[in-house]
């Protein structure tokens, strides 16, 4: 039997985080981040963005990824991160619910030094409750 395989690098956090997602076309949606790394994260949104996060629309090379400007608000005394991330994956959590995995592919602003120091504070936390 094929046991799945953690292929994940960096070390993956739950939390939950407003976010929102600018797709190519300018439309704009809301979600949660349910858990993040460095190099990536996890968005839970209403399945009716579907059509708007993957349109069925012809595009020049198929297997390109989809992008998106995904805007994460960390909690307080931390800055909001705007990243671009590219899809990996397309879940279906729950009726209501479809979770989309994203790769971080680049950091706008000071985005990749505020989401750095965000994850070590959550590295910190999970050390001191051990």
């Amino acid at each position: 039997m094929n046991d799945l395989i953690e292929r994940r690098s960096a070390s993956r956090f739950n939390v939950r985080l407003p976010a929102t997602l600018k797709t190519a076309c300018g439309d704009i949606c809301t979600g949660e981040v349910s858990n993040i790394s460095l190099s990536g994260m996890q968005l839970v949104v209403c399945h009716e963005y579907m059509p708007l996060l993957l349109p069925n629309v012809r595009r020049e090379y198929v297997v390109d990824t989809v992008h998106y400007e995904i805007v994460v608000d960390l909690p307080s005394p931390f800055r909001a991160v705007i990243i671009m991330g590219g899809v990996v994956y397309v879940n279906r959590r729950s009726m209501n619910q479809i979770a989309v995995g994203c790769r971080f592919e680049e950091f706008m602003n000071e985005s990749a030094n505020e989401l750095g120091n965000f994850i070590m504070s959550l590295e910190a936390q999970n050390i001191a409750s051990a």
